[in-house]
Parts: C-alpha cells; structure tokens; sequence
C-alpha cells in the first residue's frame, strides 16, 4: 500500500497514532505538530482521541492498514471514559499531561533504528495507563519527561527530545526494580495473558481495579486519615501494590481487612465511632467523589456497605454508601441510652445484670459494644421504664413495710437485682411487672358498692384479722375473697377495700405452737436455755409468718411444751410446786445423789427428770 506522505515513518508495535503523527512531522522538517495536521488535512485531536475515521485516514497517507494501530489505540468514548484492549479506563486512569518513559527502551529505539534520533524514539500506549509505573521489558522505574515551553499536549516526542543526549545519564540514575504483581496483573489484562484468577477482581473493570487498590492501600498503608495530594509516586506504587495482595484474595479477605482497620483504630474515650472515622478516606472517596459513583464500583461498594450495616450501630433511615438503611440493626450504650431516654450508665449495669452485654473491663469496649437492636427492643423498653424500689412503692401506693414484705414474699420479683459486685445498688421494678400486679389485684374487686361501716383498707383489714398485709393480698390474688372492693379516688393498693370479717375467717385459724420467747415465759427461764434445747433436739420447730412483717418466725408445738413439763423439771420448778426453800430441795437432791438428766453445762440449767425425783424427802 502506497501512501501520499514520502518519506514516512511506519507505525510500531504499541505506539500511540498522535507519537506515529509527531514523528512524521519531525521527519518532514515540521516542529510544529499544529501546523503539519493542517498541511496534512488531519484533525490532531481526533487522533489523539483515536477516532477511528480519523485513524483510517492518516494510515492512508502513510499507506497502511490502519489495523497498524491497533495495539496502541486507546480511543476516547465519551467525556471522560476510553477503551483499550477491550478495556474501559478513564480519564485518571491515563498519564496524558506528562510524558513517562523508559531511557531504556528509547536507547534501543535509536539503536534499533536507520532513522534520526527523534524520530527513531516513539511513544508506548501502556507507559500512558498510570498505575504501571515500570518498564515490563526491562524492569527499570519509568523516568518523567516535563513538558518544556511551547510542547503540546500529546506530542511525546517533543517532550522527551531534549533529553534524548542525556540518555546513559538517566539509565544510570534510574532504578531498576521488578514489576510488581499489581502491575504485571494489569499488563495481562490488557495483553490477554493467562494469569491466575482472582475472580473478585476479574469481574470489575480495570480502571476501577486500579483505583481500588490504590485507595484501599493507601489505608493501609498511610492510615485512614492521610493527605493523598502529599503522596509521592513511590508511595502510591507501594500502597497499590498492598492494595492488589488484599483485593487479589477475594471478597473474604477484603472483610477481614476491614475488620483490621477498624480494630486499629481505637479512637480512646470516644462513644461512638462511625464507618467514616474508621474508613476515613477510602469511606470518602466511595461516598462522595464523582469518580466512585461509576456502577464499576458497586463491589467493592457492596462489600464495604455490607461490612458496616453488620458492624456498626447505624440509625434506621442512615445513608450508607448511597443507600438508606431501612431500620437499625444495632445499638451502642450510648444509642440505646439516647433513643430509649436511659443514663448510659443505668443501662450497661442493666443489660450486663441481665446477660444481654458481656462484662468487660475496658470502659471504652462496653461503650462499644453492639447487640441487637430488634431482639432487644422489648428489654430495652422494660429498662426505661423500670423502677428502683422507693419509686416503686409509691407506684403501688404502698407502705415501706408492706413493700419490704412484698419483695420478701416474692410476689413482687425485681427486673434487675441489686448487685453490689456489678455496682448496681438498688433492685429496679420492671413497670410491667408492677402493673400485672396490680390489674391481678382489681380482677378480684366486685362492681358493687362497698358497705361502708364494714369495709376497710388493707392495713386496718390487717390489724383486725390479727395477719399480716401480705396474707391478705394472697388470698386476693388466689380469687379466695368474695367482698374486694376498689375505689374510684384512689390508684394502686390505697383503693383496695375489704371485709374484715371475711379475712378473719379465713386466716384466724388458731394454731397449737408457742414462739421461742413464749415457750421461755412458760418455763419460767430464758431464750438462750430454750436455743439450746432446740439445738440438742429436744424440741421440734417449724416456722409461721410474722403477723405484720409475715418474716417466718420459729416455732414450738404446744404438745411438745406440755409433754416436756410433765416429765422434766427444774429445782426451782419443784420448790415452787412444793412451797419448799429451792435450797432444801437442792441439798434433798444432793442427798439421793440423783444426776440430771440435762445438764447445765449444756443448757445453763439442770433439768431432772420427774419419775427420778418421786422417792426424795425434802425436810
């Protein structure tokens, strides 16, 4: 194929068409780019875009296929996207306003060819992708050419023409290094090489390949809170490259660096701490900047916006990454404490009382510390409500007594049990709880009028049925009375009225026993010698309710007493029964040298047995 434009310089494997059309233009003695695509007919910024009409009509000047361009074609698409070997880059993906090469690979380039210098040299397609930063042919750190006063934007070769004598001293001041697993993975995409599969990476595009693990490395490498505009080339090579070892991995290594990142990051003394504080800029850039909002994002953004609903205490309605959260997932102390209207430090002594937080030492772990804010809505609900004793009683309307009795006869079980240890140091009443309690009470209540000159309150029912306030509001609770009456003024157990009579009747069953102290008055001794008896086991016991404080109080059958006096007694029982001097009777004793059958080192007291003491003359 013969083209119009002689002499001419054929285009080279990966050369861009705006390299090919600059060397042209040199070869024809015309510096001036401009100026030769106006001679020429040829539109500069069309092949610069790559525009494929545009192409076909410069390769027929140079009389080639235009298919001669193929490999350095990097056509533009749209504002701000290209296409190259089959994959889309964008803008920031490009180095278009400074020229990067290899000193290397332009040495050869002369070497290699019959042509002038400048012309010999020619600009690489992948020395404009700008997360390569090496030469994959010789393993040598792509050295920067500035573009000088009067060089045009794309004209490669009148960027690196001033410097093209000064090539052995800029291999010499180079740096040799190996491409890394970053790059050498971008230059098989584009080459179509076989490489391993990373198939999280292999289904995004690669411009947002590139830019995700710069960004992710950048975390990890700087932290989350870094300037990127301080960064050098240097530094954003190495945090692609630990970008790359993550991302290269999969989905569940990326998870767990997120885990990683938000577990070095403490933030001490601090409530909460949102995905934004922990992500800093990677959260940023996938939020708000125009270049994420690209759908090639959506993985990573995916990953990320899952990671966070799981483990952060977001509010219902929050946006996370572009999407609302459709309700909370999660509450802190500090989140519950504020929608529930709860201290923080009420709360987490709760919810660790009642097992729904672990117990940690660190003040800033439990503060931190996430549970489910669905599961614990309910409980959560119970603690705002929830009482401390004092408040309780007069919830109910009841005396301090009664209540101490209430709590003690277990029909009225605190929510949270005041816990020293935990530095929880009052029992909280769940509200609930209290007005079961008392909607079980005005179950029993008739629709009839009370009589008024019989029925009375709970305390004066009490005293006249000789039992305690408790009993009482048992036999309420157990449906046993049929005259309960509540009235209208009043709220709480003050409304309750009963008939005392019917209480009398029911709880005034006399019973056969004697209290320690009665059993010391019968005896005619003290409750110390009646302990002891009790505690050698020669009296049995069992317990009755305290008439006001229902406390259980020890007891003594009475036939147990009787049966003791008829067959035991003291010297001084037996004076008094004989009118005789306790003395003489003592000496009379001595006299038959009868041993006691209870003795006073045990029981403070002698006891004899009556049978033994029959046959004694007392004179």
């Amino acid at each position: 194929m013969t083209g119009a434009l002689w002499p001419s310089a054929k285009p080279e494997y990966d050369e861009t068409p705006i390299s090919n059309l600059a060397r042209n233009a040199l070869l024809n003695r015309q510096p001036r780019l401009t100026r030769f695509c106006t001679d020429m007919g040829i539109d500069k910024q069309s092949i610069a875009d790559c525009v494929p009409s545009e192409i076909q009509a410069w390769a027929n000047l140079l009389g080639v296929n235009p298919s001669s361009f193929e490999a350095g074609t990097i056509r533009r698409v749209s504002e701000q996207s290209y296409w190259y070997r089959g994959e889309k880059l964008v803008r920031t993906s490009l180095r278009r306003n400074v020229a990067q090469a290899c000193p290397i690979c332009l040495a050869d380039d002369i070497a290699e060819s019959d042509l002038p210098a400048e012309v010999a040299v020619f600009g690489r397609a992948h020395w404009l992708i700008a997360p390569i930063r090496c030469c994959l042919k010789h393993g040598f750190e792509l050295v920067e050419f500035p573009r000088g006063r009067g060089v045009r934007l794309h004209d490669f070769v009148s960027a690196v023409r001033p410097a093209l004598q000064h090539l052995p001293r800029l291999i010499n001041e180079g740096r040799f290094r190996e491409p890394s697993r970053f790059e050498l993975y971008l230059a098989h995409r584009l080459s179509r090489v076989p490489q391993p599969p990373a198939p999280f990476l292999d289904r995004i595009e690669l411009h947002a390949v590139a830019r995700i693990c710069e960004m992710l490395g950048v975390v990890l490498s700087f932290g989350p809170h870094v300037n990127i505009n301080t960064l050098t080339s240097q530094d954003r090579s190495r945090a692609c490259e630990s970008g790359f070892e993550i991302a290269v991995q999969g989905e569940e290594r990326i998870r767990k660096t997120f885990e990683e990142i938000k577990q070095s990051n403490k933030f001490p003394h601090s409530t909460y701490i949102g995905p934004q504080a922990v992500f800093g800029r990677f959260y940023q850039w996938l939020a708000s900047s125009t270049g994420a909002q690209d759908p090639a994002y959506e993985p990573i953004r995916h990953l990320l916006r899952e990671y966070i609903v799981a483990n952060f205490a977001l509010a219902g309605g929050a946006d996370v990454l572009g999407t609302p959260l459709p309700a909370r997932r999660f509450h802190t102390i500090h989140s519950a404490g504020d929608e529930f209207g709860i201290p923080p430090k009420k709360l987490k002594k709760a919810l660790i009382a009642l097992g729904n937080l672990p117990e940690l030492a660190n003040q800033d772990e439990a503060n931190r510390s996430l549970f489910d804010a669905v599961g614990s809505a309910e409980i959560l609900q119970l603690i705002s409500e929830a009482m401390p004793m004092e408040q309780a009683r007069k919830y109910l309307g009841a005396t301090p007594e009664l209540m101490t009795s209430l709590h003690r006869s277990g029909l009225i079980k605190p929510f949270v049990r005041r816990n020293l240890q935990q530095k929880i140091g009052v029992h909280l009443y769940s509200k609930e709880a209290l007005d079961r309690f008392i909607s079980n009470l005005y179950s029993n209540c008739q629709d009839s009028e009370p009589n008024q000159s019989t029925a009375t309150n709970l305390m004066q029912t009490a005293k006249r049925a000789n039992r305690s306030q408790v009993e009482v509001i048992k036999l309420v609770l157990a449906g046993k009375l049929r005259n309960v009456w509540r009235r209208k003024d009043r709220t709480g157990i003050p409304s309750l009225l009963f008939d005392a009579s019917e209480v009398r009747s029911l709880l005034h069953k006399p019973q056969n026993v004697h209290t320690v102290g009665q059993v010391a008055e019968t005896l005619r001794t003290t409750r110390s010698v009646v302990k002891a008896l009790i505690k050698e086991g020669i009296f049995s016991t069992g317990t009755v309710p305290h008439i006001v404080s229902s406390r259980p109080i020890v007891v003594i059958p009475a036939p147990e007493l009787a049966q003791f006096r008829r067959e035991i007694c003291t010297i001084f029982d037996l004076a008094r029964e004989t009118g005789v001097h306790y003395s003489r009777v003592k000496r009379a004793i001595q006299a038959t040298e009868i041993e006691p059958a209870l003795r006073a080192d045990r029981f403070s007291v002698d006891f004899y047995r009556r049978s033994e003491l029959v046959s004694i003359t007392v004179k």
